[in-house]
């Protein structure tokens, strides 16, 4: 089964595609290939915002398209609330572009993800990083001369860890169950 983990923002959506195998009870998630998706606001002064926010969710929803194609089950770290008026009007555009996926999917906390990566819940982009990289290195990794780049690996990697805390779930565990009756 084709599986996506997703971490959306307005500016970055961090996607780990991989193929979920499984064996008797056990889970394996493997071949992952990452992607990383970037708007950024317009420079141009005579640019509306709201014309510019409408752009940048376009790309979002395109590209979303265009990558879980072929996917079977979404695991997203789920958009929590925001601190000002501007963050919320970007957590409502991500709403929006996660309502077109047209697959099943789970909700993770970015508690859970942080959990099911780093192995504690205030754990920093850095530590997500590394245990990414550590349990799937050998993966398309954004790499400028030679190294990482963390701004856009961040965001795979708790792609990568959304699929992570969404197996352990419960409601997975109950949409597996139907898919298996169906097959």
């Amino acid at each position: 089964m084709k599986i996506v983990g997703i971490d959306p923002s307005l500016k970055n959506f961090g996607y780990a595609v991989c193929d979920l195998n499984i064996d008797g009870s056990k889970l394996l998630v493997t071949n992952p290939v990452l992607h990383h998706v970037a708007t950024d606001k317009t420079k141009l002064k005579t640019q509306r915002v709201n014309s510019d926010d409408l752009r940048r969710a376009t790309e979002q929803q395109r590209a979303m398209g265009r990558i879980v194609e072929g996917c079977h089950f979404a695991f997203i770290e789920a958009p929590v609330g925001s601190q000002s008026s501007r963050a919320m009007a970007s957590y409502g555009i991500v709403i929006g572009v996660l309502a077109s996926l047209k697959m099943p999917y789970v909700l993770v906390l970015p508690s859970e993800v942080k959990m099911a990566g780093a192995g504690h819940k205030t754990a920093s982009k850095e530590e997500m990083i590394a245990w990414a990289v550590k349990e799937i290195p050998d993966a398309n990794w954004p790499k400028l001369r030679g190294r990482i780049v963390s701004g856009k690996a961040e965001h795979i990697a708790d792609a990568y860890a959304a699929i992570q805390a969404g197996i352990k779930t419960q409601e997975f565990a109950s949409a597996l169950a139907i898919l298996k009756m169906v097959a």
